[in-house]
């Protein structure tokens, strides 16, 4: 197989995880119950996916180095040259290159949802935490007071009065 092909098929692998990747970064603007579980197993799995496209990445890196117009090849994967001046096989490397960055800028988009959703997450269970906090503070108060069976009844005042 000649290296361009290679080159060509870990593109196509790479596309497939940064597909995967796009999934996991749509998972982080969870916004129920279960928001932080939902977030932290998507943010787990988006680091495991970023070392297998790193180890992809220097797979091409290694297979670029070791022929001849290497240099050019890993330009055409990474879309750092132009189109028209590459050969019609480098020119499929670029086309392939390219699907990978589509995927890439769509991600980009998707991290600012993210970003935003998990901070509103953030606030929400501040709010919460704070709100508990009250609560367990009024009811730590009303433990302090004596009023005995009468707090049970639903009643905030003693006889006395």
């Amino acid at each position: 197989m000649r290296t361009d092909e290679e080159v060509i098929k870990l593109l196509q692998k790479k596309k497939e995880n940064f597909l995967r990747y796009e999934e996991e970064t749509k998972k982080l603007t969870a916004n129920g119950e279960d928001a932080v579980e939902q977030i932290t197993t998507a943010l787990a799995e988006r680091q495991e996916l970023i070392g297998i496209i790193d180890g992809i990445d220097a797979k091409i890196r290694k297979l670029c180095e070791d022929t001849e117009d290497g240099a050019l090849l890993l330009d055409a994967s990474r879309n750092r040259c132009e189109y028209q001046s590459l050969t019609p096989s480098y020119q499929e490397v670029y086309q392939a290159g390219q699907q990978v960055f589509q995927i890439i800028a769509r991600i980009q988009n998707e991290d600012r949802l993210a970003a935003a959703s998990m901070e509103h997450v953030k606030n929400r269970f501040q709010k919460d935490i704070r709100q508990n906090q009250k609560v367990s503070k009024f009811s730590g108060y009303l433990k302090s007071m004596d009023y005995g069976e009468d707090v049970k009844k639903g009643f905030l005042y003693n006889e006395k009065r």
